[in-house]
């Protein structure tokens, strides 16, 4: 797949970002992988369950069947069609081991040859299935898949971010360099530790990848990264200089303070005279990630999920020309929060089939299933639509306020549930209603604007853009303001959007706490039907209401109890300090007395 971003062409290529340690913004890892898939179509999720068994061929050159038996269970991002029961080819994924795994294929690597070599999406679902920890994983995909078998067909970049660790693995079928990450890494499709290893890219690029050049040129002058091709100036102006790529390439027009991406580079006017110009000329994935790291450093410390969807949308025109995070056709986006604790029931993943015209939602590992649409590739479909229909940008904050009610909720389950219940199969049954639920809303919501780009109502859309706000029940309060504004058929959509978020949290009152809500919720139900819209939100509202006050009791009891713990720390904190001081004291007065 090819896109074009300021008249350049970046073909099929991915972005990932960790943020790991002290740079997020709790106790959890992150990774986002944004997937330009090699195998395009619409871009779904699939759960594979532990016990789950197929056989897939060897790389060697007679391809003999193996039989396999998942170890772990996992979900993965893969194009429609490849999940069971064909082979599951995962673009990313996450375990019920807490690891999440991205990857970036690497160009022009030492790679085998034969048909029965193995894809990324081969080497991914190897390790997901089988690893137990990050240190198992590695093994997995260095010891196993390149030193033993020399199973790639492609070299690749992979991303391994687990509860504890997180690593970077540049490999081909031959050779491969492991790196701990400690905080953070940007990076797309091109070696950095391996670029010894890549000789075209050392003959005809740069003889290393953060090669940077800044020098006083004239017309005629060639710039060269330690290798044979360059920029050559072809015009020297006092405010503007004309390049090209040496020795063949396209003429590019700079001004004073200007850069722009020249094939393989990344080239600044920093000054000019009309006869001669400084200029900085470096590689240009190395002024992308430089690009990149302005934006994760300003965050880092504080790094969370929201940050992670932010990135993914970022444009070219917010890189300075060079490619954007999110450029359309059947791109995805995953960002994964693996905690440090809990992870086999708490990780997660947050799924936009497309970010720059979809709506995150989130997956837990834990789950028992996931919202239809989103396994059949309706979601992506969809997204498609809006992005043609829509073009980029404009429905970015219409989906965030959606997101940030959807993080707020998500956020509030959470944390009561890992302080009041250990039982894995209850949490399992909360965290699959809650995000299917919350998949549900998204895909109405994707579904509404949709339909608004049919009617061309600007006073209606503006109305349906503002509903979504902070938290359920203000959602709700928005809803009921415009609601009669609206046509029946988005009046339908909407009381589904409605009932959806009724239904969640009637089924979670009574799963975490006991208490019986739907009567309220059939009441709302028939209500509607009968049209009897006002009585209908009433009976969503006292739901909701009802779940609010419970949550806000049950927070405030946890936070009374970590304070209590939290002060039960300090004065035993302080009781030790007295008594290592005292018997310090001692010591030293007995010392005295014996001299």
């Amino acid at each position: 797949q090819t896109t074009n971003a300021y008249n350049i062409d970046w073909s099929g290529e991915c972005k990932d970002i960790i943020a790991v340690g002290d740079a997020t913004a709790g106790n959890y890892n992150l990774l986002l992988k944004v997937r330009d898939p090699s195998r395009p179509g619409l871009q779904t999720l699939c759960i594979v369950n532990k016990g789950y068994e197929y056989d897939y061929h060897s790389p060697s050159i007679f391809g003999k069947k193996i039989h396999f038996k998942v170890d772990q269970k996992f979900i993965g991002v893969v194009t429609k069609g490849d999940a069971p029961p064909n082979i599951v080819k995962p673009g990313m994924a996450f375990s019920d081991t807490g690891i999440a795994y991205g990857d970036a294929d690497s160009p022009i690597g030492w790679i085998r040859l034969n048909k029965n070599a193995w894809d990324d999406f081969d080497w991914i679902r190897y390790a997901c299935q089988t690893a137990e920890n990050e240190d198992d994983a590695i093994s997995l995909l260095t010891e196993d898949v390149v030193k033993k078998m020399h199973a790639p067909r492609v070299a690749e970049n992979l991303f391994i971010v687990g509860p504890k660790k997180a690593f970077l693995i540049e490999a081909d079928a031959y050779h491969y360099r492991v790196k701990e990450i400690k905080d953070i890494l940007v990076m797309s499709n091109y070696p950095k530790e391996l670029w010894s290893n890549r000789p075209l890219r050392r003959v005809l690029i740069s003889s290393s990848f953060d090669k940077n050049v800044e020098k006083q040129v004239h017309k005629g002058s060639i710039v060269r990264l330690g290798a044979l091709l360059g920029i050559k100036i072809l015009n020297v102006n006092k405010d503007s200089i004309v390049v090209k790529r040496f020795p063949l390439g396209k003429k590019v027009i700079l001004n004073k303070g200007e850069e722009k991406t020249v094939d393989y580079f990344q080239v600044k006017l920093v000054d000019s005279n009309g006869k001669t110009a400084r200029i900085n000329v470096c590689y240009k994935y190395y002024a992308w990630e430089q690009k990149m790291m302005n934006y994760i450093l300003s965050k880092y410390g504080s790094i969370d999920v929201r940050d992670m969807m932010n990135w993914s949308r970022l444009h070219s025109d917010d890189l300075n020309g060079l490619r954007g995070m999110c450029e359309g056709g059947y791109e995805a986006s995953m960002v994964y929060r693996i905690p440090s604790e809990n992870y086999d029931i708490l990780s997660m993943g947050w799924f936009a089939p497309n970010q720059c015209s979809s709506i995150f939602v989130p997956v837990h590992i834990c789950v028992n299933g996931i919202y239809e649409p989103y396994q059949s590739g309706e979601a992506a479909r969809f997204s498609s639509e809006l992005l043609k229909k829509y073009g980029h940008k404009t429905l970015t904050p219409v989906f965030e306020n959606t997101e940030n009610v959807f993080l707020n909720e998500n956020n509030k389950i959470e944390k009561i549930v890992k302080n009041t219940i250990t039982n894995k199969t209850e949490l399992a049954e909360i965290f699959t209603i809650s995000d299917t639920e919350m998949q549900k809303q998204a895909f109405i919501t994707l579904s509404l604007w949709y339909d608004l780009a049919k009617n061309k109502n600007l006073y209606i859309s503006s109305k349906i853009a503002n509903i979504w706000e902070k938290n359920y029940y203000i959602t709700l309060q928005n809803i009921k303001r415009v609601f009669n504004d609206l046509k029946n058929d988005l009046k339908e959509k909407i009381l589904d959007l409605v009932l959806s978020i009724g239904k969640s949290r009637e089924k979670l009152s009574f799963l975490i706490f006991g208490r019986n809500l739907s009567k309220y919720y059939k009441d709302a139900k028939t209500c509607f039907d009968n049209k009897n819209y006002e009585k209908g939100f009433e009976n969503i509202e006292t739901i909701l209401n009802t779940w609010n006050q419970t949550t806000f009791n049950e927070i405030k009891a946890i936070n009374a109890k970590n304070d209590k713990n939290i002060g039960y720390i300090i004065i035993f904190a302080f009781v030790s300090i007295g008594l290592l001081v005292l018997t310090l004291f001692t010591v030293i007065i007995k010392r005295k007395r014996v001299n």
